[in-house]
């Protein structure tokens, strides 16, 4: 599945009752259309959606983050620190978003 995502921004839109889409923010590519049968889930519809419209910009930011940031130990002039955990728990979603 390795390829390239559809770059962002992306954005989400409602259609009919209990469904909601995301699309590039041209309008040139539909990303997804969700939708559930039961309409008491539109809430749970619109979060999913708002989640996956945000995926490119919150996979650059984690990007940004480990780029930044090092790992625990002597401070020295880093402003930031990471754990080892976190650092790859997050190389770990980086790569599963990426589709390794």
């Amino acid at each position: 599945m390795k390829g390239k995502h559809t770059p962002g921004p992306w954005r989400r839109y409602y259609g009919s009752m209990s469904c909601a889409g995301i699309a590039s923010v041209d309008d040139k590519v539909n990303i997804c259309v969700m939708c559930d049968a039961d309409p008491s889930q539109q809430q749970e519809v619109e979060a999913d959606a708002a989640l996956i419209a945000a995926a490119p910009d919150l996979l650059e930011a984690l990007k940004d983050i480990i780029a930044c940031c090092r790992i625990t130990g002597p401070v020295g002039n880093y402003a930031y620190i990471i754990s080892d955990e976190r650092r790859e728990a997050a190389k770990a979603a980086i790569a599963k978003a990426e589709g390794a």
